[in-house]
């Protein structure tokens, strides 16, 4: 018979190290989450043609997948909050970004208009889980850190987009 794995992988982990070295992981962990977006850069700026629409393409959609991964946490967050009756607002404006982000993809033929789509939903959700987490709603260490990823992943999708309109 098969035992449900899930009461015991809800159980919370033990706290590893101290404070300095949990921030520590969070922030590697989080950050790595941009790796794609890091390695798509360089290789759409040395490449031409189809490997670098491909680089362009798949940093869009991985910027979608972000997207999706933020609102994710939002419901989350509002679900842990309010196990019995979540604010639907916050249920609704929780997917979106990732609404918008994913309607840009296949709807915007223009992609330099898909990419600042995706940019402004990125920092309009990380603008939001910032007030939220000063509000007591979200981690403070998390709306630091939203903050942080969403203007970095834009950054880089700005960069990774401009390789198209290289000499």
């Amino acid at each position: 018979m098969y035992d449900d794995p899930a009461p015991e992988l809800a159980k919370p982990s033990p706290p590893i190290g101290n404070e300095t070295t949990r921030t520590g992981y969070r922030n590697l962990i989080a950050f790595g989450g941009l790796g794609p977006l890091l390695v798509a850069a360089p290789i759409a700026w040395s490449s031409a043609g189809d490997m670098r629409m491909l680089m362009i393409e798949a940093s869009l959609h991985y910027s979608a997948v972000l997207l999706s991964f933020m609102g994710g946490i939002r419901w989350g967050a509002e679900i842990a909050r309010a196990p019995d009756a979540p604010s639907l607002t916050r249920l609704g404006f929780g997917v979106l970004a990732p609404v918008i982000a994913w309607i840009s993809l296949y709807l915007v033929e223009q992609r330099w208009v898909c990419a600042i789509l995706l940019m402004l939903a990125a920092l309009g959700q990380s603008a939001w889980d910032w007030q939220s987490a000063r509000k007591g709603l979200l981690p403070q260490w998390l709306g630091d850190m939203r903050l942080w990823l969403s203007l970095s992943g834009s950054a880089l999708l700005a960069i990774v987009l401009a390789s198209n309109f290289a000499v």
